[in-house]
């Protein structure tokens, strides 16, 4: 909802000093436990939240709603840094993510029958382009997971999951959420444990393109190159149009920008035709200023380089050394994606900064702790020593 900022201004600055109150609870209290770095991303995260509450004063209103977001967003980010107390909570989470993937996923296959091979489905999600982002989200967690997986059978369902997405992100026609995958695919090159799983999901992709893809995503990419005949742009020359807007309010507004969910105002307000940037960094930059746009950059610079690093540590366990990998990947694909068509209060980057942390301090303890502790359940042929993990 948007508010005047006369009317709003003390309502929301008392909603949002509770929120911050909560967390610098959920920071002081868990700082020995988890480390500097979740508390870092709060820092970083809370210094975006104000930023956009500071532009949407200097624009003179007020998204309370988008701010809400960005509040319960930074929440969410502590909330899953604390539920991750040892190795198999990241594999939960990637079940997680996939699961909830998987019932949007039937939602969007329940869409094909009645929607024909020229219209794009958005299942449960109503929008084409969020539904083949989780598409091709969904694939990457499930592709975690059966790496993962010990039982050949389990492989085999898993992999059929996954080739299940490949086609309901065919027939979402997302051309964003589609290069996104391609990135990913990609990005598995670069970890020794994935690349055999790297070639068979590109092996999917391709038949999943040739026998399934439908006639609109033909016609998305051919639209995406091309300008029709009536003089409409193409869908590259639309999303450059965008971003060049946002660059323009942004420079109107360089410090703080126009507030968190005040873009669409602020094109109205030029007199532009009224729609998002569909860029999360464009957006970020335009809403949060350079202030808040260097705080999120931070975060996600960081994060990218915290699971690479886990990726690719010889210190790290085996099964934390793939997690870490299938989140890389999985970032990869959220930043690509959300870069064509997507936002920076997307709940998907704030689970990834909370895992992050967790990922980079676990590493840290398999460096430095190499207490002998026997765990019967890695080993087949009996007890192994592992290093100890304290939680």
């Amino acid at each position: 909802m948007l508010l005047p900022v006369a009317i709003s201004g003390v309502t929301v600055f008392k909603f949002i000093g509770g929120a911050l109150a909560i967390l610098v609870l959920f920071t002081l209290r868990y700082r020995e436990r988890k480390g500097p770095i979740v508390d870092s991303y709060v820092i970083a995260l809370t210094v975006v939240l104000i930023a956009g509450i500071v532009g949407s004063f200097s624009f003179g209103a007020i998204n309370s709603q988008s701010i809400q977001k960005m509040v319960m967003n930074i929440v969410l980010m502590v909330v899953v840094a604390e539920l991750i107390t040892e190795n198999s909570g990241f594999r939960l989470i990637l079940a997680a993510l996939a699961t909830g993937g998987l019932v949007v996923l039937v939602s969007g296959f329940l869409d094909i029958s009645g929607s024909g091979p020229t219209v794009r489905i958005g299942g449960l999600v109503s929008n084409p382009n969020g539904f083949g982002q989780l598409c091709a989200m969904t694939s990457v967690c499930l592709t975690g997971l059966a790496v993962l997986a010990r039982h050949r059978s389990v492989k085999v369902i898993l992999l059929s999951l996954i080739a299940a997405s490949f086609i309901g992100l065919m027939y979402s026609a997302s051309r964003g959420a589609f290069v996104g995958l391609g990135a990913g695919l990609l990005a598995l090159a670069l970890f020794r444990r994935m690349r055999k799983f790297g070639v068979v999901l590109l092996l999917l992709c391709v038949v999943s393109v040739t026998w399934f893809a439908p006639q609109v995503f033909f016609d998305r990419w051919q639209t995406g190159f091309q300008s029709t005949k009536a003089g409409r742009q193409s869908g590259i020359e639309r999303r450059l149009e965008l971003s060049k807007k946002g660059l323009e309010i942004f420079s109107g507004n360089p410090t703080f920008g126009v507030g968190l969910g005040n873009t669409t105002w602020a094109m109205r307000d030029r007199g532009d035709r009224v729609q998002v940037t569909h860029n999360a960094f464009v957006q970020c930059l335009t809403e949060t200023g350079l202030v808040g746009f260097l705080a999120f950059l931070f975060v996600a610079m960081s994060s990218a380089r915290g699971f690479y690093r886990v990726a690719q540590s010889r210190a790290a366990d085996s099964q934390l050394s793939v997690t870490s990998s299938a989140f890389f990947v999985l970032f990869v694909v959220t930043v690509v994606s959300q870069a064509s068509s997507g936002n920076f209060v997307h709940p998907i980057w704030y689970v990834l900064f909370g895992v992050v942390s967790n990922l980079v301090r676990l590493n840290r303890a398999w460096r430095t702790d190499v207490t002998p502790v026997f765990d019967q359940s890695t080993s087949r042929g009996g007890s192994t020593v592992i290093p100890h993990v304290p939680t």
